[in-house]
């Protein structure tokens, strides 16, 4: 078992590897199209590298691609001015007609808007399809070092090729890097309504629950990703010590379809916690931004914590440690067992020994020493 803080490589640049800078077209593009598919961790990851192209170009009107069951959490994202979004569902049902012509009328709404550039950072052969079958003069993605299923033959400039082991946030970030190797990150935060804001005041106030007076568990994952859920009677025995040591109770979160689960964590606990109430995505959002520390798996919630600036802690079995980091701008820490065959992507594992190996007395401690850095710093609080 060992704790990953990976301290080191906090503390580099992210300079420190940047590629050449590329030297861009006498005339800035007017409209870019951005393009991350899926799925919601990933997204919010890219968010960071997508506000640094709005500093590359202030002046350019810019899109995201992606797909529409991903799309909520980028709903008033102010550095876009639209989101386009893939019809997934109508290329994968109906006839094959149906199908292509879904397609084609799809691909002929981006080949209309006439975008400039194209900046690829899904890196799959879809998304560098789109890019290409849409006509963008100058479209831009990971070389084939990173990017997979060929799409870099897809692309007219590759990023600059990196051997070494990064975080999603850090590959992300080589492409506005490609334009201006001196660009730094920076947490963008999430948008969030007026309505989405009264949901977590209102919760708090029926709890009883004061900002930063709760911890934020998050067991599950998505649907594809269950394999790499730390058991819920760990979550419910973490959530027991985080109590008896700080006094705060608990609050247990889920997604679609995951309310049984959220149910069993929470009956399986000795102190008093609870489970949130029904909520879209968004409003799940609202209360871990007050949350004075979020516990979760390698899972969309994870990295929206870390968007909003709520410290947090990841328990990563089958994922590798170093490509799910949080993000380098918000205070975390990774426990990870480091078992002989994890890293791995075995969705049919029977054992699941890497998250067996992880107790709930390992995580506890990485909270607290997470707490005392955050509270020696001065955490600010985000205002409902």
């Amino acid at each position: 078992m060992r704790l990953e803080q990976h301290p080191e490589r906090l503390s580099v640049s992210i300079n420190e590897t940047a590629p050449q800078a590329h030297t861009s077209p006498a005339d800035p593009p007017r409209r870019i199209l951005v393009a991350r598919l899926s799925a919601v961790g990933d997204v919010v990851r890219t968010i960071p590298a997508v506000r640094a192209v709005r500093h590359l170009f202030p002046d350019a009107e810019i899109h995201w691609l992606v797909e529409d069951r991903c799309a909520a959490v980028l709903e008033g994202l102010p550095d876009i001015r639209r989101l386009v979004l893939v019809p997934r569902r109508l290329f994968h049902r109906g006839s094959p007609p149906a199908r292509a012509h879904a397609l084609v009328r799809f691909l002929g709404e981006l080949r209309a808007t006439r975008y400039d550039l194209y900046l690829d950072f899904h890196g799959l052969l879809k998304s560098a399809l789109y890019g290409w079958l849409a006509g963008i003069p100058r479209r831009v993605g990971y070389s084939a070092v990173l990017a997979r299923e060929g799409s870099h033959r897809f692309y007219t400039e590759t990023v600059a090729a990196v051997t070494a082991r990064l975080s999603r946030y850090e590959r992300n970030f080589l492409i506005p890097r490609h334009f201006d190797p001196s660009l730094t990150m920076e947490r963008p935060g999430l948008p969030l309504t007026a309505a989405e804001r009264d949901f977590a005041r209102r919760f708090m106030a029926q709890a009883g629950l004061a900002p930063c007076g709760f911890f934020l568990l998050h067991p599950g994952t998505s649907p594809r990703g269950r394999y790499k859920q730390w058991p819920p009677e760990r979550f419910a025995a973490l959530a027991d010590l985080l109590r008896e040591s700080t006094g705060q109770p608990a609050v247990i979160s889920w997604g679609p379809g995951e309310e049984e689960l959220a149910e069993t964590v929470r009956a399986r606990c000795r102190t008093e916690s609870m489970v949130m109430p029904p909520s879209s995505l968004r409003e799940l959002s609202a209360v871990i931004g007050q949350a004075r520390l979020c516990v979760a798996n390698d899972s969309g919630p994870l990295h929206m914590a870390s968007a909003l600036g709520t410290p947090v802690v990841t328990v990563l079995g089958p994922s590798d440690p170093v490509i799910n980091e949080p993000a380098p701008f918000t205070p975390f820490r990774v426990v990870y067992a480091g078992v002989d065959c994890s890293p791995c992507r075995k969705k049919r594992c029977r054992t699941l020994e890497c998250l067996r190996a992880v107790s709930p007395e390992q995580v506890h401690a990485a909270a607290l020493d997470l707490l005392a850095e955050v509270d020696k710093a001065g955490r600010k609080e985000n205002p409902l």
